[in-house]
């Protein structure tokens, strides 16, 4: 079997390939599982600023320490749930708190984890936008709260 993993050269994201025994120094209980990839470094720290564009990554896909890898999750509909939650306001809100550089390994521990499921109580087939309405309600922010995110993230 062959793995496919990212990795940027050149300033460019590429894909390569490597065989399934090739010496991957950690997160070998992942491959064969869903994942999301984010870029390591991004932004100017600015409070709210939009994030990249995830990628998912399939099973037997991995990255490079280029990445942050999110998860690993059990399916696609995990793995799209997360991504969504991570483009939403509220996540941005939180992860804005503590992100003041353009490197963001650190920042997400105040970021609550959510169950991805098709069992949460949180309705991922919904629109970003209605996933963070949910959020709201869920973490019982009140309007000026509300308000506060939705005029301070992009």
């Amino acid at each position: 079997m062959i793995l496919k993993y990212m990795d940027y050269y050149d300033k460019k994201r590429v894909i390569r390939y490597v065989p399934e025994d090739y010496p991957i120094p950690y997160g070998k209980e992942n491959i064969k599982k869903w994942k999301v990839f984010g870029s390591y470094a991004y932004g100017r720290g600015t409070y709210g600023e939009k994030t990249p564009e995830l990628i998912i990554g399939k099973p037997n896909q991995i990255c490079t320490e280029t990445f942050l890898s999110f998860g690993p999750f059990d399916t696609e509909f995990e793995a799209k749930a997360f991504k969504k939650y991570y483009n939403g306001k509220f996540f941005r809100a939180l992860l804005g708190i503590l992100k003041n550089t353009q490197h963001s390994t650190t920042s997400f521990h105040i970021v609550p984890l959510q169950n991805f499921t098709k069992k949460s109580d949180i309705d991922w087939s919904k629109s970003i936008s209605q996933i963070d309405e949910q959020l709201y309600n869920k973490y019982n922010l009140n309007n000026e709260e509300r308000e506060f995110i939705e005029k301070k993230v992009e």
